[in-house]
């Protein structure tokens, strides 16, 4: 079977300061093929400046000439937030038509909604998730896109995620893997994450991920750390997904946007690239 490319893509929030011209002009000198959209020295929702509203023509057509691809936007979309259907409806018609002009297919998604003590209410909670995601895609031309809810925050495990998306409306959902808040948060394996996803419930798959890595400082906290060098099996998790028929990009998010004392967009990038080539490599060798 031949193996699918993966183009190397890197999410905005790694570059914060950074401008959208910026943006342009630094990734492809760096070797970055694809931008994940979350921001940019502006803010944090894209679709509201006027490189995306006005001027969104042109900032398509740069990017394109650039020879970048946009593989995704990331939403601010929470969708167990009992008090955001209102904003994450009119978000997601922002969305729409930016993801359009850029060609970009996948929107990030997440559950978000407010913490609990007991996991009583949880089902409660992903129903009224299901409910918003089926608003959502039932919005004129959310069709043609894939509406992807990332493990995160307390929706991280497969069990989790299943409980949203099981019963959601229409082909056009799938999973953003965060590979590293499975491995850091949870006993779950990847084997195991992989095997959830492969298609076989309700044609769930992933379709995106997110790459970080954590290391254990000496004392013994949990931080953030640059790909390879941490203790989440970002090779074995790419493997697996590969023999699965994964084509997707592999996206850097550097959470540099929420975590300051994180290494520089200058430092942070270029090293990503290195190894996302080598493991990307490796992969299509193994």
């Amino acid at each position: 079977m031949k193996r699918k490319s993966m183009k190397i893509a890197v999410s905005t929030l790694g570059c914060p300061e950074w401008t959208l011209e910026q943006i342009i002009d630094q990734f492809p000198k760096i070797g970055i093929e694809g931008i994940d959209f979350r921001g940019t020295a502006e803010g944090l929702d894209i679709t509201t400046f006027p490189a995306f509203t006005t001027d969104l023509q042109k900032t398509a057509a740069r990017i394109k000439n650039a020879g970048l691809l946009v593989t995704g936007i990331s939403t601010s979309i929470r969708l167990a937030d009992p008090e955001a259907l209102d904003a994450n409806l009119e978000e997601a018609k922002r969305t729409i038509p930016v993801a359009a002009a850029l060609n970009a297919k996948k929107m990030r998604i997440f559950a978000a909604g407010p913490l609990w003590s007991d996991g009583s209410n949880r089902e409660e909670l992903a129903s009224m998730a299901r409910k918003t995601l089926d608003k959502i895609v039932a919005l004129p031309n959310a069709d043609e896109f894939n509406w992807l809810l990332e493990t995160h925050d307390h929706w991280i495990s497969p069990d989790h995620v299943k409980q949203i998306l099981g019963g959601a409306q229409g082909p056009v959902v799938g999973v953003l893997w965060d590979i590293n808040h499975t491995e850091v948060y949870t006993d779950i394996s990847v084997e195991d994450v992989c095997k959830a996803f492969d298609g076989s419930f309700n044609n769930l798959t992933i379709q995106n991920i997110h790459v970080k890595d954590t290391v254990v400082n000496d004392k013994g906290e949990k931080v953030y750390a640059l790909p390879g060098q941490g203790i989440v099996r970002l090779f074995d998790a790419l493997s697996l997904l590969v023999k699965q028929g994964y084509g997707g990009p592999i996206t850097q998010e550097h959470e540099k946007r929420w975590n300051r004392d994180l290494a520089n967009p200058e430092e942070a990038f270029p090293y990503f690239v290195q190894w996302a080539r080598e493991v990307r490599e490796k992969v299509r060798k193994s």
